[in-house]
């Protein structure tokens, strides 16, 4: 890579696990085309250290059919038949928020092994204040979980980038690379859909909180079939908030953890 071009990778470390750019300043047609070469070249070695085959990812293409079905008005379409994605589902207003989360780790730590880790997934408004909320609960989690790594992604943006490491991670058998021999478990945070909005020109009078929940749930579904098809132990848990107050749930799930295991 030229020393314009920084491109670094975390894998559990930092505050997020993502992919960041440095963009270098392009002034012309040929360093924009070094540029593309460079990136193309980085995203491809990035994939074969994860083990994730960048050019053939037929999971894309299927949800993006399955999107197009919803917005046809299909509603009810399905990936996986199933009647639950969820192992477990919490409600972050529950009166009995702390058993939950006792209940919630403790089903962790016999699904997770050593090394593995843990992607809190957050179908919420990408807000500051809910980012804020998100990392505290990675800060959380790791307190707990110390000897695996926790990440977390808004969705569904991660489906596209971070969501084929997921995948390729929870279906493969046999990933030769460090990173790549990690497995996962996926904690969906969600919201109701106190606060929504129709999709213009959409059957059914489909809201955009409804194409969010069916991603979601067809994610959820997705990573735990393939979890079960490969005999892993990889485990999928919900966590529903309030649309109005996503911050203050996150902050009250994140006390909850803290009087637990502090």
């Amino acid at each position: 890579l030229s020393e314009n071009l920084s491109i670094r990778m975390v894998i559990g470390g930092g505050s997020n696990s993502d992919v960041g750019f440095g963009f270098p300043l392009m002034d012309s047609v040929d360093d924009f085309a070094q540029f593309s070469l460079e990136y193309q070249t980085a995203v491809s070695m990035s994939a074969y250290l994860l083990g994730i085959d960048p050019y053939n990812q037929p999971e894309v293409d299927a949800t993006k059919a399955v999107n197009r079905q919803i917005l046809a008005g299909d509603v009810s379409v399905s990936v996986v038949q199933q009647q639950t994605p969820f192992h477990q589902h919490i409600n972050a207003s529950s009166s009995k928020l702390e058993e939950d989360v006792v209940a919630l780790v403790e089903d962790l730590w016999t699904r997770i092994d050593f090394d593995d880790y843990i992607a809190i997934l957050a179908y919420v408004a990408p807000t500051r204040e809910n980012a804020e909320e998100l990392e505290d609960l990675r800060r959380a989690l790791s307190d707990v979980f110390i000897n695996n790594k926790i990440v977390w992604h808004f969705g569904p943006q991660y489906l596209h980038s971070t969501g084929q490491f997921f995948r390729a991670s929870t279906k493969a058998d046999d990933l030769q690379t460090e990173i790549g021999n990690r497995r996962g478990c996926f904690l969906f945070v969600e919201v109701d859909n106190s606060v929504d909005y129709q999709v213009a020109n959409t059957p059914r009078r489909l809201t955009f909180g409804c194409m969010a929940s069916k991603q979601s749930e067809l994610d959820a579904g997705y990573l735990q079939y393939l979890a079960s098809s490969t005999k892993q132990k990889g485990g999928v848990y919900q966590l529903m908030c309030n649309a109005e107050q996503t911050a203050a749930d996150l902050k009250q799930f994140i006390e909850a953890l803290r009087n637990v295991y502090d």
